[in-house]
């Protein structure tokens, strides 16, 4: 007789199916601990300075590196004479953080290895500082673009090198913070940097200023050459490496790896220095719009044709009509004019901050202009009349609105003021004429 079933208070025969609950996703240790060091340690703070002193920097200073795409990837790796000693800095009083909290004897007996806690430590300090630097290289790359877009783009391979030169300087202040126990180590080593970094003399032609992770002589007209961005890459990330290496790894042959591969990068820039910088003729060509005046801007250029040309048809006005007026202007070039081309007068863009107010930077560009325009080209000083800079100052006076100024209160200034247009011309014409052959005789003093 088989056992009667056990009593189950109406409930079907049948069990329920059990309810499936959602796993919810773990989140990986290493990523929780990057997080948390990312928002609560001091790489926040790492952040915030950075990118403070890189604005300041960038806005407060002149504006030659929005010139073209080459000058603002030269301008941003002089800034790493003020973002790579205050990475170090910060890697250094990251390192010490253990020693400071006098948990080292605890954190050295729980089973992570040493490499992963000093990335742990030193990665948030890295990430904070790139993050500082791709926001300045979009700020510069905002500024830049509305000069620069009608030839070329933004370069990359530099930027990938700047990063590097970052880590470098960030496990170099790490390795420094973890051997030398001294608290007040880590401003040290940011004052260090700035002395070493601004009073290094080292020619900007040698193979090892090649190797320095700013740089300090930009080259108008120039930009870094393809194999030059690996190599420098390499050099600083291998550079990197090793030194994370040498503090953390338990087996220290491997430091080996990365120094071979900073090795392989240094040595083409050691040997070959004059090739790491490439001249880009096409950028340097002459774009040429209208015929009197005719002003001609290089090609990377012509996204500032207007801050010249305003200057220059004002300038070409005060003396239209006078035969042997020149009526071709050209941008100046790095290396000059090309010898039997047509004769042109020889202008430049004036930039703010290279000169003492930039409140007046409209005048500084009309000046520039009339410089050129009114200059004899003669190698004795003598050869001018002793009354040439009061033309000079008769043409700023004609500037609509120049405000009255004493200087102008001269002879010269009065006599070109009482001519007429005509004999304005015909005088032009003479003082053109003298110019050319340099002598002081054929033009009378007005």
């Amino acid at each position: 007789m088989s056992p009667a079933p056990p009593m189950t208070d109406g409930a079907p025969d049948t069990a329920a199916p059990a309810k499936q609950t959602r796993a919810t996703p773990r989140t990986s240790p290493a990523l929780a601990v990057l997080r948390t060091e990312s928002l609560r340690g001091i790489a926040p703070w790492t952040f915030a300075v950075c990118l403070a002193a890189l604005l300041i920097a960038v806005l407060g200073g002149h504006d030659r590196y929005r010139a073209d795409w080459p000058a603002m990837a030269q301008y941003l790796r002089t800034l790493h004479i003020l973002l790579g000693p205050l990475v170090a800095a910060a890697a250094c009083w990251e390192a010490g953080r253990e020693r400071r909290r006098n948990t080292a004897e605890w954190a050295g007996s729980t089973p992570r290895p040493t490499l992963h806690r000093l990335t742990a430590g030193l990665l948030p300090v890295w990430l904070a500082a790139v993050a500082a630097y791709l926001v300045t290289w979009a700020v510069v790359t905002a500024l830049t673009w509305p000069n620069a877009s009608a030839y070329g783009h933004p370069q990359l391979g530099p930027v990938i090198a700047d990063l590097a030169a970052v880590a470098a300087f960030a496990a170099g202040g790490h390795l420094l913070g973890r051997y030398i126990p001294w608290w007040s180590l880590a401003p040290l080593v940011a004052v260090a940097g700035y002395a070493v970094l601004g009073l290094w003399n080292v020619p900007a032609s040698s193979g090892v200023a090649q190797l320095l992770p700013a740089s300090f002589d930009p080259r108008e007209g120039h930009a870094l050459a393809g194999w030059a961005n690996a190599a420098q890459t390499a050099w600083f990330a291998g550079l990197a490496a090793a030194l994370l290496l040498a503090a953390g790894a338990r087996r220290k042959w491997l430091v080996a790896l990365p120094l071979a591969v900073a090795v392989a990068g240094a040595v083409p820039l050691l040997q070959q220095p004059g090739k790491v910088w490439v001249y880009d003729r096409a950028a340097a060509a002459l774009v040429c719009e209208g015929e009197r005046p005719q002003i001609c801007m290089r090609r990377a250029h012509e996204g500032m044709r207007e801050r010249v040309a305003g200057p220059v048809r004002w300038a070409y006005g005060l003396t239209a009509g006078a035969p042997g007026t020149p009526a071709r202007f050209e941008e100046s070039a790095p290396g000059g004019r090309s010898p039997g081309g047509p004769p042109a007068v020889e202008v430049r863009i004036v930039h703010r901050g290279d000169l003492g107010s930039d409140r007046r930077l409209g005048y500084f560009q009309r000046d520039a202009v009339l410089q050129s325009l009114l200059s004899w080209d003669c190698r004795s000083e003598h050869t001018r009349p002793e009354w040439a800079h009061e033309v000079l100052r008769w043409a700023h006076g004609q500037w609509p609105g120049a405000m009255d100024d004493p200087l102008l209160d001269t002879p010269v200034v009065k006599a070109l003021d009482a001519m007429n247009r005509a004999q304005r011309a015909a005088w032009f014409a003479d003082w053109f004429a003298a110019a050319r052959a340099c002598d002081p005789d054929r033009v009378t003093r007005p």
